[in-house]
């Protein structure tokens, strides 16, 4: 292993040297505490979605470990893969300060991703090139936004400055049909499952391919155990990754068996990667009952086809050709020219389940919210951006016109990833995106529930996606965010009815009778969205806190109501 290290090539240590530093500054400042106390994200997608990952990962820290009691929706365990999540808790259980046990270990594991990516990449390739493009590609996918970036430098009255200030992210023009947003930004950053799981398949990925579609491929008994145990707790790692993955490795199992000449051969290998399958779906079964219970009984799977193409009323090959640009053309074009020649075909296969990922997705949609067809869509990205890569290296390599091939090879990949790049330096531009998380009310608030009420008290609070009541201190609310609740497939609409009239008429509440609720907190998104009036509680319930913004009820004894005068 050592040897193998020391014989990569001085680029691939940039390559890894520059995804390191790039990495190392983002985590350093993307959650940051002001002078007052107030938390603020210095990214727009953390800040979005972090919030859930704080939620899940206090109640491990400060309420259970077990993922049995879901934070968030009273009565209902968790469904969703807690992996990364947990050890977050774990982490603030031995000493680690809060955001930090959820930044270090996305720090971790963003450099793992990269590293898994360059090592599928040259696993199949057997090249460092194609594997530092294909990343390349994959990473700073987005298609033709860069095209408004040279727009705006134009108006822009200071190069400098605008550079330095980038005014917009050029994977994502919502108004102008650019959904896809670059793996960085929307994948790696803010999706800590995504971040965890990613790297795991891929390696998975890598052991299979080395194993039994090699030439040299050799399957002893730690291989069969690493894919077994890897793939079979993957679900509660990352779910779409577990999919994905399970979907190639299926299809990759075919054209194993496919390829033995003997009868034997092949009946040898049916025995043995289906005994590999079904252990990974019973063992996985077994771990998703156990741990994340009942899972939800909607439906997700709904025929969409067209997918943010019929969203937006454009044409499919209009949407990704803004979307994704040439990586799509050109990985399309590669697999075509190598599926046609005869001694490529069964190389060229490999990449058949990744483009079927890509079908599918724009065929049906797999979860309520749109946009999360992505988390399939990404996986598709992984194997065109190695046949656009192909692509690349094919044609800086042709022996006729040499400058025009090189010249033109150079431009392919600018136009693939310079979109991406734009919003890769964005990223690292913190003054255009800082969002203030928590205020330094919010911050002593948490501190004082976690000091002064037990562990065990279930709270009833507004659902904003950052309230810091169920965000910071582990404590069980009855409802959360209800953007949550709905892409989650929890059935909450009877929770939601019985906490607004809880609202509306605080005085006939059985919310503790019923579910054991024992506090409320009444803040701005209470009053505005739920209207809730603190003076009606006040009539009922003693008051254990006050700020100048949040007002905290003891439920668990109601007050002598006063005769009306």
């Amino acid at each position: 292993m050592r040897n193998k290290l020391l014989s990569l090539p001085a680029t691939t240590w940039v390559f890894f040297l520059v995804w390191t530093l790039f990495f190392s500054i983002f985590w350093s400042y993307v959650v940051v505490q002001k002078t007052d106390g107030s938390i603020f994200a210095q990214n727009v997608n953390v800040w979005g979605d972090w919030a859930v990952h704080y939620t899940m990962g206090s109640a491990f820290a400060y309420r259970t470990l077990s993922p049995a009691n879901g934070p968030l929706l009273i009565g209902e365990p968790l469904q969703y893969p807690f992996i990364a999540d947990w050890i977050s808790g774990v982490l603030i259980r031995i000493g680690m300060p809060f955001f930090q046990a959820f930044i270090t270990p996305s720090f971790i594991f963003s450099l793992l991703s990269v590293v898994s990516l360059y090592y599928f990449y040259y696993v199949i390739s057997k090249s460092h090139i194609i594997a530092k493009l294909a990343s390349m590609v994959f990473l700073f996918n987005g298609g033709l936004g860069f095209l408004y970036f040279f727009v705006d430098a134009w108006k822009a009255e200071s190069f400098f400055k605008f550079l330095t200030q980038l005014p917009r992210e050029y994977t994502r023009m919502p108004e102008l049909g650019i959904q896809w947003i670059s793996v960085i930004q929307s994948m790696v950053i803010p999706q800590r499952s995504f971040t965890f799981g990613f790297p795991i398949a891929l390696f998975l990925l890598s052991i299979f391919y080395k194993s039994f579609l090699t030439d040299k491929k050799k399957t002893t008994m730690a291989t069969m155990l690493t894919l077994i145990i890897g793939l079979s707790f993957l679900p509660l790692i990352h779910a779409h990754s577990f999919i994905a993955s399970g979907f190639i490795l299926i299809f990759w199992s075919l054209l194993h068996i496919l390829k033995q000449k003997k009868l034997k051969d092949a009946w040898r290998s049916i025995l043995r990667l289906g005994s590999i399958g079904g252990v990974v779906s019973v063992f996985s079964s077994l771990l998703l009952v156990f741990f994340l219970g009942a899972q939800s009984k909607f439906s997700y799977i709904k025929w969409f086809p067209g997918w943010y193409a019929n969203d937006l009323g454009i044409s499919p090959l209009s949407f990704w050709a803004q979307n994704w640009g040439l990586t799509l053309i050109v990985g399309m074009l590669a697999f075509a020219m190598g599926f046609l020649a005869k001694k490529k075909r069964s190389k060229v296969l490999i990449f058949a389940p990744f483009i079927l990922l890509f079908i599918l997705p724009n065929l049906f949609l797999f979860q309520p919210w749109i946009w999360d067809n992505t988390k399939l869509i990404v996986w598709s990205s992984v194997g065109i951006s190695l046949l656009a890569a192909y692509g690349i290296a094919t044609l800086w390599n042709q022996s006729r016109i040499k400058i025009i091939s090189k010249l033109s090879a150079a431009i392919l990949l600018i136009c693939m990833t310079l979109s991406g790049g734009l919003d890769a330096l964005r990223i690292l531009q913190f003054s255009t995106h800082s969002y203030q998380e928590y205020s330094a009310e919010e911050m002593g608030l948490a501190d004082w529930v976690k000091i002064n009420t037990p562990t065990s008290s279930v709270w009833i609070t507004g659902d904003p996606h950052n309230h810091w009541l169920y965000n910071l201190t582990g404590r069980q609310s009855f409802l959360t965010f209800r953007g949550w609740l709905w892409s989650h497939g929890y059935n909450y609409y009877s929770k939601e009815e019985e906490l607004r009239n809880f609202f509306h008429d605080p005085g006939s509440n059985n919310l503790q009778e019923k579910y054991g609720v024992t506090n409320a907190v009444i803040g701005p998104n209470a009053i505005r969205v739920w209207d809730a009036n603190i003076a009606d509680f006040e009539k009922y319930y003693e008051v254990i806190y006050k700020t100048e913004n949040y007002t905290l009820f003891d439920l668990t004894h109601r007050l002598e109501q006063q005769p009306a005068p």
